[in-house]
């Protein structure tokens, strides 16, 4: 101890510090539950082998940011107590704004909630991976049952399916 910094690491440390903790999505998606400075404290990343990825915020049920090429950096997520939060290495990133994602508008000419306080109540339930280890999120907003799923088409174009199933009688048929 009275060494202090003047020893060295011990050579695993060493190693581990050299080493590319870079996640590259290449055969199957990768999904990691990290910190995100859009997405927050409940962030899911999901890189997919297309070269297009997200981040969705599980506290406010809403994807957070899309991006393309290099996907994440895991080394601070893996290997520091006080994890910085990551942030996408790809380029051509869009932070989507901020507020509900889905709302429920008593008719078509009712403005957009604007923020969080204005969206109704919701609960995330976790997620299902498919064999290609896409998740499809699962949450209740209000009345409704979410299956909420993003994938890339082969021109490299995010594409979003939203499936909505009312309980009995919940929600207007229109």
């Amino acid at each position: 101890l009275k060494a202090g910094g003047e020893r060295p690491l011990p050579a695993k440390i060493e190693a581990a510090r050299r080493q590319d903790f870079e996640l590259k999505p290449t055969d199957r998606a990768i999904v990691l539950r990290t910190f995100m400075p859009e997405a927050g404290t409940h962030a899911i990343a999901v890189g997919l082998p297309t070269g297009v990825h997200f981040a969705f915020d599980a506290e406010h049920l809403r994807p957070a940011q899309l991006w393309k090429g290099r996907f994440l950096d895991a080394q601070g997520t893996w290997f520091s107590r006080f994890a910085p939060p990551a942030s996408p290495l790809g380029d051509a990133v869009v932070t989507l704004p901020a507020g509900p994602a889905l709302a429920w508008l008593k008719s078509r000419d009712e403005d957009w909630p604007d923020g969080e306080e204005h969206a109704p109540a919701g609960r995330f339930r976790g997620y299902r991976l498919d064999t290609a280890g896409v998740p499809t999120f699962l949450y209740d907003i209000g009345d409704a049952r979410i299956e909420d799923r993003f994938t890339a088409d082969s021109d490299g174009v995010l594409v979003r399916r939203l499936t909505v199933t009312p309980r009995e009688g919940q929600l207007p048929a229109e």
